[in-house]
């Protein structure tokens, strides 16, 4: 499992080959296990603690992916579906993404 702190964001731009697919939806996959597991056996006040002024709570960190969760699903909902003019508002998102992960 790769640690949160080793996860770093890539863009892609072209269409992805079933090997990067394969790998970048496992970590997705993985993303739940691993804050579970840096959360366990938490205090409640280990997770509202801050490492500085500036800096987030594990608390509001774990706001934060959930609200990124609930927009990035809203966004793949609102992405316009390959190989047609219609817009994805109302469709599953399990049926968005099986038809922009489908592979030509």
């Amino acid at each position: 499992m790769v640690p949160l702190s080793a996860t770093r964001f890539v863009r892609y731009h072209a269409p992805m080959d079933d090997t990067t697919r394969t790998d970048l939806l496992q970590r997705y996959r993985d993303g739940y296990a691993a804050v579970t597991e840096a959360l366990s056996g938490i205090t409640p006040a280990q997770l509202d603690a801050r490492s500085g002024p500036d800096s987030w709570s594990a608390r509001e960190v774990i706001h934060h992916l959930a609200d990124s969760e609930m927009t990035s699903a809203i966004r793949i909902r609102q992405t316009p579906v390959a190989g047609s003019n219609l817009v994805s508002r109302g469709r599953s998102v399990i049926s968005v993404i099986s038809r922009l992960c489908a592979v030509p």
